[in-house]
């Protein structure tokens, strides 16, 4: 069970690496195209995309925060039922 939480919580986190450098990146490019071609083409980057980015971020998040109690309620039922 802590295998599975450890690997939740480094997905996450290389889930959120990853949409802040897709958000940076898209900015950045919506920025370089606004600019060379001096405004004449105006970009944006879809609310769309940033929320399917995000979205991912914070369902394992959430996925994360509900299995924390859960391996805590493991260990500690665990412990109060070791017969030492």
């Amino acid at each position: 069970m802590r295998i599975l939480l450890v690997a939740i919580a480094f997905a996450t986190t290389l889930a959120f690496a990853a949409a802040l450098w897709q958000h940076t990146s898209a900015s950045s490019i919506v920025c370089l195209a606004e600019t060379a071609s001096r405004e004449s083409v105006h970009a944006s980057v879809g609310i769309g995309a940033v929320v399917l980015v995000w979205l991912t971020v914070l369902l394992l998040a959430l996925v994360f925060l509900a299995m924390l109690p859960a391996v805590l309620a493991v260990t500690v039922l665990d412990r109060l039922t070791d017969e030492d």
